[in-house]
């Protein structure tokens, strides 16, 4: 009873001051029922299905049945659609029917709707596309529903992009009911979201400089998380309450609805009704819940005035809707003659009541136990790398699929054509989008949970292998048909040790097609390396011109690598023949091999490890090396330090840069492979045996002042040694602090414990000491804690540099490339190149970085220039830059964010760019700047993990080794903006969408065998308008199936705009195009605008219409034909 009249007056001082300030005093409780089904964590998505998800939704749909019978109408939401579509494909038709049922009188209710909740910090914008779209695709056939709101609730921070993308699925065309649909996130850092409890839990979104408005979302934090964390409420889905214990969890339920209100200044409070795989005995969970909210509304004059109700986000979002949108939109038109109606378009338009928009995002994510996780950035680079390649290998099947059916059904009346890929190219989506949940990507599950992961992503690779091989013969093929002989089709070569391996054996004699596709819209000037078995080979072009090559030996291997450049139009194939000699080449063969020099430490053993067998000549590090160490191009000259090895300068046609590359080991402690401890825990050690020797001193100080009583029975108090102690305490302390302070600016590595450590054992026992002679104590301890919190540990502390005594460089040189090779052990080497060859790869050097798995590891480079930039760089979220700034009192691991494809250094004079220094990679790493000038990239984070019921990982107690990673990266140096910005982002696109390499059957020697090739196939197939715009990209072209096993007379395209507002003086400008004419030869007799899912809008175009995109702009198109 005394809590009842605690809660009672709680909720009367709540509404009273509510009241107080305008706003109605009644306040309505949301109960919004879900289940949050992780698609693999400790299990594999199929062992979830079976032993979970399979019993959630039969309990849920049965119970959403049961509304008729009952006053309160039950009400759901899902979110995972991978898990839905297998449950539906079980179902019979009354089930199904009853399930549309369910959506459509709104008790059932699909938010987000993508295959999986994707991650929201990590993941490649192409890839959310794509499970999305899956997930609307399967929604909008089966259950005609388009998710309008999104449940984003349990990725570990939440990038800038995720609002971009997500307001642009299922668009709304009033713009007032599109920016007010509902973006419910979760995870972000405990001290924004406490922070954010004054009323600012819900705000618009504007995540984007040049999107402005158009990306804008209405975005809901949960203070509390998902799950009902009430202890009152623990058994509330295993068993039926008691009246009792109904009472006491509403008691709850009030406690928490007046500290929402106050969260979200707004009478209508949303709390989540659910949990990790909750609803498995839906029965229990939903007559429990019936029964709470009915007591609630049936003793609101007892209580308090909360209503209570079952809830999906679009009820719940409603509200908003209805304050802040005009009648016209959220009603009936009310027609022509009410002046309250409003055409709203996809143009910006203001909103009444909005408030000022959130411009920044959510990252890292740092929990409420400190811990941040910043590793997760890192973790399993390999897995990363292969969901990049095997997206790429999707994103180029499906371009084909799409340009085979349209050249099959353009000379057939029929409406549909059998699709003997169609189910392979869907497994190979299904298994992609999978990969892109928040747990899979960052590899926060179980070690057999990443097993069946990499298996999913290698199986979603090898069939599109096979895809893009059979539709690329049909396609050069002039009579367009597979060979009857399937190993006369094309084959896709893999990588091998950053090589093409295409399986060529036997050589001798013979002359094997490489064949090229492009699957980018712009013509490559671009760089192949292939594996080949022999020596003896030349390269021919489709002319029968031949092409210079370079020739080099392959690690610990008898084949060598042959590098060429190659010229492929945008979305199409270009043959080149490998011709090989049973005898050297001749002396006018263009075929050179590699030149190479060694250098090694005195201490590196030049015959041990990896080695090369073309080495003409060594030399040894140090002072007394007289042979300089650089590569160079037309372009770029880069010089490697003669006595350390490592790189040391840049030189362009223009300048010379200092560009230092070190290779540091952040030595990890507790916390897992994807979270680093927060390390201020540090100082936090530092204040504990601070606060411990003080009480060490306190007791000497004690003694050494009772001491002459003790022994020789005198003692007389003496004030005066007060002020003197008093003094002499701050200027030690402050002396302390200065001299940490010089310490920290001097960068010193591995001091930061020691100094923490010893800062606090002295500072402990001088105040302890001192604290006899100082009136009270409260100056003391405060003093103390001033100081201790001067002595947080330097970041670099925890830094260790990788042990280069052992290092061996290899120089090798030719006609195509240079480049250096640093082997610092058999577990890690970095390989730096220039190309010589290529208008875009010439202009950039790259940087290879090779590693096995090694635990208790998070290996990070370290590039140092000269730049002046304060701690200021950027990131990319995958389609957009952000400016960071390097925040010296947060931790190192605080300072790190994602860089999905893209960071740099921005040296600005007078607010102008006028040096840049860029890193692009090909998955996403860590990166930070923790001084001026310098540049961290988190490479790779140790990867094996032990699953505890939390999900936090911990390190295993051996390494693996089954896997070697390479992280591919290119780095530039650009003295003006504008010379960089087409630069970054074509090496960014085709670094993630690499040439596909295929081999054809062999065939005779040269002359006859290229006479032999052109009879049968097409050297080009001419896909593409040359016409299309520099500064758009085809980010997607697939064909729309009618059926699972059949593929219709629609394709689908998406087109975007890949630069920033003001980023180039002419290619950030709105490009127009002619959507109609972009596929060469073909004909549609209609095209409509599609939102970015492919889901349906309300506008047509024209067949002949011109199309305007503005910067970073993506849009959907359906082309039928």
């Amino acid at each position: 009873m005394t809590m009842n009249l605690l809660v009672v007056c709680l909720i009367f001082c709540v509404s009273f001051s509510i009241s107080a300030s305008g706003a109605p005093a009644f306040a309505r409780l949301h109960f919004v029922p879900h289940s949050h089904v992780e698609p693999g964590a400790q299990q594999t998505f199929d062992e979830y299905f079976e032993n979970d998800v399979r019993h959630i939704l039969d309990g849920v749909i049965a119970e959403l049945q049961r509304n008729d019978s009952g006053v309160v109408q039950r009400k759901f939401i899902w979110s995972e659609v991978a898990y839905f579509e297998r449950w539906w494909r079980e179902r019979d038709l009354a089930t199904r029917n009853a399930v549309r049922r369910l959506v459509d009188n709104g008790h059932l209710e699909f938010v987000g709707g993508g295959w999986v909740q994707n991650d929201d910090s990590v993941t490649y914008y192409p890839s959310i596309i794509n499970q999305v779209t899956l997930g609307h695709d399967f929604l909008q056939r089966e259950l005609n529903t388009k998710p309008m709101n999104v449940w984003q609730v349990d990725s570990y921070g939440v990038s800038s992009l995720a609002p971009i993308l997500w307001a642009n699925f299922s668009w709304n065309m009033q713009a007032c009911l599109n920016r007010l649909r509902g973006l419910v996130i979760n995870r972000i850092d405990t001290r924004e979201k406490d922070a954010r409890r004054d009323g600012k839990m819900s705000f618009y979104w504007q995540p984007s400089r040049t999107l402005g408005d158009e990306a804008q979302m209405y975005t809901f934090v949960l203070p509390r998380g998902y799950a009902i964390a009430l202890e009152s409420a623990a058994d509330i889905g295993t068993k039926i309450l008691s009246d009792e214990q109904l009472e006491w969890l509403a008691m709850d339920i009030f406690d928490m609805g007046a500290e929402l209100m106050e969260y979200y200044n707004a009478t209508n409070v949303l709390i989540p009704w659910g949990g990790d795989f909750a609803y498995r005995n839906a029965s229990i969970l939903f007559n429990n819940t019936d029964r709470l909210i009915a007591f609630i509304n049936e003793n609101q004059e007892e209580y308090t005035q909360f209503a209570a109700e079952y809830a999906t986000l679009d009820s719940y979002f409603a509200e908003f809707r209805n304050k802040l949108c005009p009648r016209s939109v959220i009603g009936p038109d009310p027609g022509p003659d009410d002046d309250t109606s409003a055409v709203y378009s996809r143009q910006n338009q203001p909103l009444e009541d909005a408030g000022e928009p959130f411009e920044g995002e959510f990252l890292p994510y740092i929990d409420d136990d400190g811990k941040i996780y910043s590793g997760l950035f890192a973790t399993r680079p390999d897995i990363k790398r292969l969901a990049r390649t095997a997206e790429s290998l999707l994103r180029a099947a499906e371009q084909l699929h799409a340009l085979w059916a349209l050249e099959q059904l353009s000379h057939s009346s029929a409406q549909s054509l059998q699709d003997p890929m169609a189910k392979d190219l869907t497994e190979a989506r299904k298994n992609n989008a999978l990969v892109q949940s928040h747990l899979a990507i960052t590899a926060m599950v179980s070690d057999r949970v990443m097993d069946d992961i990499e298996d999913r992503l290698l199986g979603a690779a090898t069939s599109c292998r096979q895809i893009i091989g059979n539709l690329s013969t049909m396609m050069i093929a002039k009579d367009h048909k597979l060979n009857a002989n399937p190993a006369d089709n094309l084959k896709v070569c893999s990588m091998f040790k950053g090589n093409m391996d295409c399986g060529i054996q036997s050589p001798q004699g013979r002359t094997f097609p490489i064949v090229l596709y492009n699957s980018l819209s712009w013509r490559r000037n671009d760089i192949v390396k292939i594996m080949v078995p022999s020596p003896f080979v030349r390269v021919w072009d489709s002319n029968g011109d031949a092409v210079e090559a370079q020739l080099s030996s392959v690690w610990n291997s008898s084949q060598s690598s042959l590098t060429f450049e190659v010229n492929i139009p945008g979305l199409d194939h270009e043959t080149y023949f490998l011709e090989f000699l049973s005898q050297p080449l001749p002396p006018e063969a263009v075929t050179f091999k590699s030149k190479t020099k060694v250098f090694h430490n005195s201490g590196a053993d030049i015959n041990s490890g990896e080695s090369l067998p073309e080495v003409a000549q060594q030399f040894k590090l140090g002072e007394s090396n007289k042979e300089p160490i650089y590569i160079e191009n037309s372009q770029l000259r880069l010089t490697f330090n003669k006595v350390t090895g490592f790189l040391e300068t840049v030189s362009t046609s223009s300048q010379l840069e200092r560009v230092k590359l070190l290779f540091l080991n952040h030595r990890l402690g507790g916390g897992g492979a994807f979270v680093f401890p927060n390390e201020t825990t540090e100082a936090e050690w530092a204040w504990s045996i601070c606060a411990l020797c003080y009480l060490v001193g306190l007791g000497i100080g004690r003694l050494i002042r009772w001491t002459p009583f003790l022994c020789f029975k005198r003692l007389k108090y003496n004030p005066q040694p007060t002020k003197l102690a008093f003094a002499v305490a701050l200027a030690v302390g402050l002396a302390l602090a200065a001299f940490f302070a010089v310490v920290s600016d001097l960068n010193l590595e591995d001091l930061g414990i020691s100094v923490a450590v010893l800062g606090g054992l002295i500072l402990g026992v001088f105040i302890g000491l001192f604290h006899n002679f100082l009136i009270g104590s409260t100056l003391a301890i405060g003093f103390g804690l001033g100081v201790s919190v001067a002595l947080t540990f330097l970041p670099e502390g925890m830094f260790e540099e990788i042990d280069s005594g052992s290092l061996k460089l290899y120089v090798r040189d030719g006609p195509v490339f240079a480049e250096v090779i640093q082997v610092f052990s058999a577990r890690l080497s970095v390989v730096t190149r220039l190309y010589k060859v290529g208008d875009v790869v010439s202009r950039a050097w790259e940087v290879v970085y090779r590693m096995s798995v090694a635990q208790n590891l998070n290996l990070v480079a370290r590039v140092v220039t000269d730049l002046k930039t304060f701690g200021n760089f950027y990131t990319d979220n995958g389609l957009e830059m952000r400016a960071r700034r390097f925040d010296s009192t947060e931790s190192m691991a605080a300072n790190y964010y994602p860089a999905i494809t893209t960071s740099y250094l921005d040296e600005t004079v007078m607010g102008v760019s006028s040096l840049r220094f860029t890193v692009v990679t090909g998955q996403t790493i860590g990166a930070t700047s923790p001084a001026s000038g310098s540049l961290d990239l988190m490479l790779f984070n140790r990867a094996e993990l032990d699953m505890d019921d939390d999900n936090n990982g911990t390190p295993r107690e051996h390494a693996h080794d089954k896997v070697r990673l390479f992280v591919p990266t290119w780095n530039m140096l650009h003295r003006r903006t504008t010379d960089n910005a087409d630069l970054r982002h074509k090496l960014a696109y085709q670094l993630n969408n690499p040439l596909v390499v295929m081999v054809g059957p062999p065939l005779g020697k040269k002359d006859s065998a290229l006479d032999e090739w052109s009879k049968r196939y097409l050297p080009t197939t001419d896909n593409f308008a040359d016409s299309f715009p520099p500064n758009l990209h085809v980010v997607s072209l697939l064909a729309r199936e009618s059926t699972p096993t059949a593929v219709g007379r629609k394709i689908a395209m998406r087109i975007g705009h890949m630069y920033e507002a003001d980023e180039d003086d002419y290619l950030s400008k709105p490009a127009s195009i002619y959507v109609s004419e972009l596929l060469v030869g073909r004909r549609f007799s209609g095209i409509e605008e599609r939102d970015l899912a492919l889901g349906p809008l309300d506008s047509s175009l024209p067949v002949n219409g011109s199309v305007t995109l503005v910067p970073l702009q993506i849009k959907a198109f359906e082309l039928k034909f």
